[in-house]
């Protein structure tokens, strides 16, 4: 009886075997003839990916009608992420030889743009040059005034205590060491609005990815590509993980987008109302008209599944809040959080959440604001102007990025470097995670309370 279902099983998986690779010959064979509607076309020697041939979509609103598309990996089609309820994806087969999906979605949102400029011509290059000009000293001025409101003591500096606080400790080391990127980035960003409203036109995002990099002139210093060593273990901040593109999936490298941003202005602004132009309305005051405020225990799963949740999440994407050039946290509330800070007080990067006056939970600490702060930018990967990008701080890797640390000196003091092991401390008969010296890094000022290194 047990050899038979044996037999059963190992019948069923080569039936499902041959069945798949059945499929796949008749895709390779019945989309071959694409493959000769267009050339490839080749990206440039700056290491960009290869675009493969066109392909047909057969139109449902239309009978027998089709859609012209490109055939590309799932992944970088926003139709595909993103179809309806009943719609069909068309399959194709990429240069590579693997299935794809034929995308009729327009821009390639994942990719680095393919568009070039015609930065070439005079005019063109003037207009450019002044405006980046302008961007640097708009930033400038920028952090120029947030250092003064720092260093002259002025409200806008999160205490100790507080949640927001507690929030930026777990991400603080991480956030410090991309200011000079935030920089670049945003006088990438600043630029790109600069240069929309010099346009006579006006210029759709796509049009924003302006190459600046032409005849080896570069306009934005470019990261420059790594070293890498052959090895057979994986890098800490996920650089060389790919030796043909050794910065694609490294910390402190740009976030993607399937679809574009709904900036305000295109670049960077808040969103706002489509009907009036004013801004949304708050956050708070949303959630409360949506959901009740109350507690409801889940009957089989307590926060650890959340917080599981979370520590994956964070191990593959963080994008950490800017912070004050010194490493502290930005405040964008009054102190007792009765108000939000004034203009002249309140940092760039503010976003505070207003909370309605009846509103159930906070009334009665009467709390008004919450302090909401933007996440770090990243520079494109391409030395390119276009709308602001986010930055992920860890790599974009699934490698216990969050339990061994993204540089070497975060691992040798997460690490023992003897026998693979983590270091830990013992106390009430048990090991615990690592203690800190840094009081700084503290969430908690309270005497007594311990702080954590990991």
């Amino acid at each position: 009886m047990a050899q038979g279902k044996v037999l059963l099983k190992a019948w069923v998986l080569l039936w499902i075997t041959s069945l798949a690779a059945a499929h796949l010959h008749y895709v390779r064979s019945h989309f071959t003839h694409l493959r000769s509607e267009d050339t490839a076309r080749q990206r440039t020697a700056r290491g960009r990916e290869q675009y493969d041939s066109a392909c047909w979509i057969l139109d449902g609103k239309v009978r027998g009608d089709k859609v012209r598309g490109n055939c590309t990996v799932p992944v970088q089609c926003p139709a595909h992420v993103n179809k309806r309820e009943g719609e069909k994806t068309t399959v194709c087969v990429l240069a590579s030889g693997s299935v794809g999906v034929c995308c009729a979605s327009g821009f390639n949102h994942t990719a680095v743009p393919r568009r070039k400029s015609n930065i070439n011509n005079p005019l063109a290059r003037n207009l450019v040059q002044e405006v980046l000009s302008r961007a640097h000293q708009q930033v400038e001025h920028l952090f120029h005034h947030q250092k003064y409101l720092l260093e002259s003591g002025k409200l806008n500096v999160l205490e100790p205590g507080t949640p927001s606080f507690s929030h930026l400790q777990s991400v603080r080391q991480i956030a410090n060491m991309g200011l000079d990127l935030l920089i670049q980035a945003m006088q990438e960003t600043v630029a790109t609005r600069l240069l929309r409203d010099s346009a006579r036109e006006g210029l759709i995002n796509q049009e924003l990815g302006l190459e600046l990099v032409e005849n080896g002139d570069q306009m934005f210093p470019c990261r420059e590509n790594p070293e890498c060593p052959e090895s057979k273990y994986r890098s800490l901040d996920g650089t060389c993980n790919n030796p043909t593109h050794p910065l694609r999936g490294a910390a402190q490298t740009s976030m993607h987008r399937l679809i574009l941003p709904n900036y305000a202005d295109g670049t960077w602004s808040l969103r706002e109302s489509v009907m009036d132009q004013q801004p949304l309305p708050s956050a708070r005051l949303i959630t409360n008209t949506l959901f009740s405020e109350r507690n409801v225990p889940h009957s089989s799963i307590n926060i650890l599944f959340m917080q599981f949740g979370q520590f994956i999440a964070h191990d593959i994407s963080l994008s950490p809040s800017i912070t004050h050039s010194n490493g502290s946290g930005i405040s964008c509330c009054t102190p007792d959080g009765s108000d939000v800070l004034s203009e002249d007080l309140k940092h760039f990067a503010c976003i505070p959440i207003e909370i309605p006056s009846n509103d159930q939970f906070f009334k009665q600490f009467a709390q008004r604001c919450l302090s909401l702060v933007r996440t770090m930018l990243a520079p494109r990967p391409d030395c390119s102007l276009g709308y602001a990008v986010q930055m992920n701080a860890v790599s974009h890797f699934l490698d216990g990025s969050t339990i061994y640390g993204l540089t070497p000196d975060a691992n040798l003091d997460l690490r023992t470097s003897t026998g693979g092991r983590l270091r830990v401390f013992h106390d009430f008969g048990r090991d615990l995670l690592p203690l800190t010296q840094d009081k700084e890094t503290c969430i908690t000022s309270k005497q007594g309370s311990a702080c954590f290194l990991a």
